[in-house]
């Protein structure tokens, strides 16, 4: 543009979605043409710099994640006392939306969780309190700035006037303020340029709408669209079995991609009968990996939580492993710290810590007066341990979740939600087949005592020789990068895709999600799923279904 078109740069506004992304493009900018001084950077910092250069009653500090969850605290006590089991994560995403949307509810299935009328209160005493405290929020910097923009005709123009060509990365990223704010930036002129690609929405959760990029092509006709149809990261036969899976979509652009790589091979799906022998396939496969191999590979999996049985594995084979996620230990999962509860009193410990977390789970009616001097257990509580020390471990997990009875406490207290039942029931299979090599509960408690050391070594920043490791990500988080070799595991029924009563465009997005993942790999793409035994038979994931024919 500058160099063919003599387009002053200073007309130029580059937009991403990450602050380092903005910076390398500059910077690769300015080694090209360092006299000239287009305008380079985030949505957020782009319409801040708008904001603070238009008016200047304009809060100055942003509202800390802390401060957020306190007020939004004290504001859902008081409108929400008919709704106590919403949880306050799902309040600040829902309130995210709304204001991602412009303050407008049409086409939100999002919503169904919270009442409209709460949402709109809710926003309300949230934003009169920002302004009390002198803050602002990134979703509360992108209202401010649609606002302006859309009242005021004098500073529109002088922004638009700046800013006469805009180019737009990662656009399939998009919510809908973000495209508002560019049409109204651009104007009538409408020279606006975007990089994206639809199969790779996957924020829906953030607010991202793919719908927009078909708006794109509507609102600002006539439109050219340049497809870059060449894969030139992996072989041709993950490029065409990628291609199989994410054309089953209804609503995307149709394209048809190439590898550059000719190369026909890399893909392999398996099963396996149980999910032990799958954790075992991808640690024989690691452990014949060289360090160079090791680090060249990643474990995808479609959540966090999914990640920490594969992670203990690795910390017992000695595999160095690198993970961004909060890849806690599974021995620090909540249902297993109760069954830790029950085996320390089972050896006779009178810590009021493990007395509190189990004295009622199930109900045994213990007031919590009855704790606070404790020499003796509570006499409930007493008959339901005494048996466990004479056991080996794995026959006290048993007895604590079947002859106890947690087991049955814990499925009721998750009523509903029976992804989290599953998820916890494939935990205790694991642990319990753990436990099965030891012949004392002692050693087993050394045992897990270690392993949360280990965890905690893993996790602390380390250098770069130190850091060498096979990748631990979810499938969200595995977005732009790329890797030699990738294993997706659990790919199942009720796993991938994730939930059970999906609506269409929230299984289209489950489907992009997928590709994203087969996507990251460059040479060899193994796709793993658990077929389960003749009594407990378990299905692939119907995402599988065009590449297994």
């Amino acid at each position: 543009m500058v160099r063919e078109l003599q387009i002053p740069s200073e007309h130029i506004l580059v937009i991403t979605f990450t602050k380092a992304a903005a910076m390398e493009m500059e910077e690769r900018f300015q080694k090209i043409l360092p006299d000239e001084h287009a305008w380079f950077g985030t949505f957020h910092s782009c319409f801040y710099y708008i904001l603070k250069n238009s008016y200047t009653s304009i809060p100055n500090r942003f509202i800390s994640t802390e401060e957020k969850h306190r007020i939004l605290h004290e504001i859902c006590d008081e409108i929400l006392v008919q709704e106590p089991d919403i949880a306050l994560e799902d309040v600040e995403r829902l309130l995210g939306l709304y204001m991602n949307n412009g303050l407008s509810m049409q086409h939100m299935q999002e919503f169904a969780d919270v009442k409209p009328e709460y949402l709109r209160e809710i926003y309300r005493k949230y934003h009169k309190a920002l302004i009390e405290y002198g803050y602002m929020d990134f979703d509360d910097l992108m209202l401010r700035t649609y606002q302006l923009l859309k009242e005021n005709a004098e500073v529109r123009a002088r922004w638009q006037e700046q800013f006469r060509y805009i180019l737009i990365d990662e656009c399939q990223d998009m919510n809908v303020l973000q495209y508002e704010i560019i049409k109204l930036l651009s104007g009538g002129d409408k020279n606006v340029f975007m990089v994206g690609d639809d199969d790779q929405s996957v924020y829906r959760f953030r607010g991202a709408k793919v719908e927009l990029m078909q708006r794109f092509i509507e609102e600002y006709t006539p439109v050219t669209q340049i497809h870059l149809d060449i894969n030139f990261r992996s072989t041709a036969g993950i490029v065409e079995a990628s291609g199989k899976v994410i054309a089953q979509n209804k609503k995307r652009f149709a394209k048809k991609i190439h590898a550059n790589n000719k190369d026909k091979s890399g893909l392999h799906i398996d099963s396996f009968e149980l999910r032990h022998d799958m954790y075992e396939a991808v640690l024989e496969s690691l452990q014949k990996a060289e360090n160079e191999a090791l680090s060249q590979s990643a474990i995808i999996y479609r959540t966090n939580q999914e990640l920490r049985s594969m992670a203990y594995k690795l910390r017992q084979k000695g595999i160095p492993y690198i993970s961004k996620e909060d890849c806690k230990s599974m021995f620090d999962e909540a249902w297993y710290l109760d069954v830790e509860a029950y085996i320390r009193l089972g050896l006779g410990s009178l810590e009021r810590e493990y007395i509190l977390r189990v004295a009622n789970k199930p109900n045994r009616f213990i007031k919590r007066e009855q704790l606070v001097n404790i020499t003796r257990l509570p006499q409930p509580l007493e008959v339901a341990v005494k048996h466990i020390r004479t056991m080996r471990p794995y026959l006290a997990i048993k007895y604590i979740w079947s002859g106890i009875g947690y087991g049955r406490w814990l499925e009721r207290e998750l009523g509903m939600d029976t992804e989290q039942w599953d998820v916890i029931c494939e935990q205790l299979e694991e642990i319990t087949r753990e436990m099965k090599r030891f012949s004392s509960l002692e050693a087993w408690l050394e045992h897990v005592e270690e392993d949360r050391l280990r965890q905690k070594a893993m996790q602390k920043p380390k250098s770069k020789e130190q850091t060498e490791g096979v990748q631990l990500l979810t499938m969200h988080a595995s977005k732009g990068l790329e890797f030699d070799t990738v294993y997706l595991l659990d790919v199942n029924k009720g796993k991938v895709p994730k939930g059970a009563k999906l609506s269409a465009e929230e299984l289209e997005e489950e489907r992009r999600l997928f590709y994203v993942a087969m996507t990251r790999a460059r040479k060899y793409l193994n796709i793993y799923y658990v077929r389960g035994t003749q009594d407990h038979v378990l299905q692939p994931s119907m995402f599988l279904e065009p590449m297994l024919g």
